[in-house]
């Protein structure tokens, strides 16, 4: 994905990177390529051994790629053609990890202070500035007040502000941030992630997040990029990825969601087209230029779908309940179909007991149209 008209910060292209494992070469990352713009964090969402880490620590130096480049603010810091490799520390960036790394033997402006203490002579600041600029760098993560504070007596949310102080004390073009609340409670979690939000928004930060919890990566970003086997499966808006995935990967990874083979029936006027599956029929709007005949796999979003009791006359998809489930914020009904089983997530209030006959009404939009291998 590109940007028209935004000069990207952050440019990686065709970036490669194999490790060996039983002497045999495994690609981690395999022909990455993305933009960030200026004050635009972009998360890089997969599970474990997709890729995201791997790319990260290539983007900051940490790792040498095999193939590509990476330009920050347009100046190359990694190129496998023109044998380019900056140094970490003269790529402009700043990073927080998972750990935090903070020194537990300093205090809270120690901590801060010390990466401008132990910067190159010719690039290290007086005393003063490097005062003015932890006390300005303290005030904007709210530690301003705590800054004679030990390390070890702060809780873990100032930890991670702590952190990013750190990272930002530098100045830096670009901030990578290693999934810096995994070691959070869940409450915790919750309000940090609101808090970075809103700190990165308000600093104007440009910034790659690297996160394996897909509520983190919709709540946080401007944009997701999906990585998969080492590649980006699809890259865009947390919304547009979450109601129109591109694969059947993205679909179940993000969110849950019901997949019933089919087939094209008809095109109908408006870019939708009639399909059957296995539940029934549907029109389903799509871009892609699909045949009549041709197979296909509807994605259909748990939450997507209604559920009320009775058989309606004429509706495209009745069942009986097979199994219910209460979730707490949710209740999970499975519907038998025709003999395909579909779940519907919806209501707690709606608790419909099994053997009961039902409607299901898919909401407009919820449905999405994959390639039938991809299912």
């Amino acid at each position: 994905m590109t940007f028209e008209g935004v000069a990207p910060v952050l440019q990686v292209t065709d970036l490669a990177k194999s490790f060996s494992d039983d002497g045999k070469d495994v690609r981690a990352v395999d022909s990455v390529s993305f933009e960030v713009p200026a004050g635009t964090l972009l998360t890089l969402l997969g599970p474990s051994g997709c890729g995201k880490t791997t790319t990260m620590r290539c983007i900051a130096g940490l790792e040498r790629p095999d193939a590509g480049s990476i330009h920050i603010d347009g100046r190359p810091v990694f190129d496998s053609g023109g044998r380019i490799n900056v140094s970490p520390q003269d790529r402009g960036i700043g990073m927080v990890f998972q750990s935090y790394a903070i020194w537990p033997h300093m205090n809270v402006y120690q901590n801060t202070a010390f990466p401008l203490e132990v910067a190159q002579r010719r690039n290290r600041l007086g005393k003063r500035e490097i005062r003015q600029r932890v006390h300005d760098v303290l005030e904007r993560v709210q530690l301003d007040g705590l800054a004679r504070r030990p390390a070890t007596d702060l809780s873990g949310g100032q930890q991670q502000r702590l952190a990013l102080a750190r990272a930002l004390v530098m100045e830096p073009r670009i901030l990578l941030l290693d999934e810096p609340l995994s070691n959070l409670d869940a409450n915790l979690r919750e309000d940090m992630r609101l808090e970075l939000k809103q700190l990165q928004r308000r600093l104007g930060l440009t910034a790659v997040y690297v996160t394996h919890d897909q509520a983190e990566a919709l709540a946080m970003s401007k944009y997701v990029a999906v990585m998969n086997n080492g590649r980006i499966e699809q890259l865009g808006r947390p919304r547009e990825i979450y109601e129109r995935p591109a694969t059947a990967f993205v679909a179940e990874f993000i969110g849950t969601a019901n997949f019933l083979p089919g087939h094209i029936v008809s095109r109908e006027p408006g870019g939708a087209y009639l399909v059957s599956c296995a539940a029934g029929r549907l029109f389903i709007p799509a871009a892609a230029d699909l045949a009549v005949g041709e197979a296909v796999t509807v994605a259909v979003r748990h939450e997507q779908i209604t559920i009320e009791k009775g058989a309606a006359p004429g509706a495209a998809w009745t069942g009986v309940v097979a199994a219910r489930a209460y979730l707490g914020e949710a209740i999970d009904h499975v519907v038998d179909v025709g003999g395909t089983r579909v779940r519907v997530r919806g209501n707690p209030a709606i608790s419909i007991p099994p053997g009961t006959p039902v409607t299901l009404t898919i909401a407009e939009h919820g449905a999405t149209l994959l390639p039938a291998e991809e299912g």
